[in-house]
């Protein structure tokens, strides 16, 4: 708040978002907003990003994709690795922009490459599938590894399925583990459900219903 008052955009963005989620007092989604906005007119690039996922999920101002689209292009215009990651997501599945999986390609490649985690992962996908790119499963498995490395769970669970399927890395069900435990590790439920499958069936690990239970 302090940041805020001596006119940080960061602090301005930063009050939004705890305004937002509730954090030091009550929530207040439609304030968020209104402070977002002030922080883009301090040139504060992020929260450009910020305002896209307002609009996108109607939190605080009334849903609308097509600006949600056009603060993520703003951000990603500028370099925010989050509103090039958000405005690919926008392209592979058609809200508020004509679907193009080329499209997403391009911006989940420009936030992967600045190291944004969830980029990593949602480009590795790309790679795996052949949605909008070569299919390649060793680029896959390399950017699943960037991601799962920065702590994206997603990405540590289908790097974990590569090394299951042994599809761009050598099978192995000891490396297979490793993965899926980080993301189960993390929260992510296709990643304890894998583990709990592994334990169930003595792949990588000592066979254990308990475990498998867990």
């Amino acid at each position: 708040r302090k940041a805020a008052e001596l006119g940080s955009g960061w602090g301005v963005s930063n009050l939004g978002w705890c305004m937002e989620r509730g954090i030091g007092g009550e929530a207040d989604p439609r304030q968020a907003v209104w402070l977002y906005a002030q922080a883009v007119e301090l040139d504060y690039t992020p929260a450009l990003c910020s305002l896209g996922v307002s609009y996108e999920f109607g939190e605080g101002v009334e849903e609308d994709l097509e600006k949600a689209v056009d603060f993520y292009r703003q951000a990603a215009e500028k370099g925010d690795p989050a509103g090039q990651c958000n405005l690919g997501y926008m392209y592979e599945t058609g809200r508020g922009v004509r679907q193009s999986y080329e499209e997403a390609v391009k911006f989940y490649r420009k936030s992967a490459e600045a190291g944004y985690p969830r980029a990593m992962c949602n480009f590795g996908f790309c790679c795996e599938t052949g949605q909008g790119v070569r299919k390649d499963p060793s680029a896959a498995a390399e950017w699943y590894r960037r991601a799962a490395e920065a702590g994206d769970a997603t990405g540590a669970c289908n790097l974990g399925y590569l090394y299951e399927t042994g599809e761009g890395v050598g099978q192995s069900w000891d490396r297979a583990v490793t993965w899926y435990r980080q993301a189960a590790e993390l929260g992510q439920a296709r990643g304890q459900y894998c583990l709990g499958w592994c334990y169930e069936h003595g792949k990588g690990v000592p066979a254990s219903e308990e475990k498998a239970r867990e």
